[in-house]
């Protein structure tokens, strides 16, 4: 049995809220969804959206299994951008890493915490990924 959505049994439902009013709503193209879903994807969104990044709450992260792999793949990242340009911004630092940004970000406080990372960008507001970083000078 197939699971498309006809146009016209979506198309009656816009204009009505989006999302939170009809009966069924559509996140990907063609695929019914339940409303309670719908409802429940929607608040998964605003509740992270409304949470701002903390060190404090996403250090522990870092020791887990996964967040190990993940420091690891990062340093070694960031050590050969470093070889070769003597600095690198975030977005960089985490360019070909797979998992939760909010980790990435802690990795790299991580990272400054223990003396292995300087921020150049500390005096300056900038996003997370545009803060530049570079080897502390001994």
């Amino acid at each position: 049995m197939s699971q498309k959505v006809a146009h016209s049994e979506t198309s009656k439902h816009r204009g009505s809220g989006g999302l939170e009013n009809p009966e069924w709503c559509k996140i990907i193209v063609g695929i019914k969804i339940p409303k309670s879903v719908c409802k429940k994807v929607l608040q998964s969104r605003t509740q992270r959206s409304k949470k701002m990044y903390s060190y404090k709450e996403q250090r522990k992260e870092i020791f887990t299994e996964s967040g190990v792999s993940m420091l690891l793949k990062m340093r070694d990242n960031i050590n050969k951008k470093l070889d070769v340009a003597g600095a690198v911004c975030a977005g960089k630092a985490m360019e070909n890493i797979s998992g939760d940004t909010w980790v990435m970000l802690a990795i790299l406080d991580y990272l400054i915490e223990i003396n292995e990372l300087v921020e150049v960008t500390q005096e300056m507001e900038c996003r997370g990924q545009d803060k530049i970083f570079t080897r502390k000078c001994l």
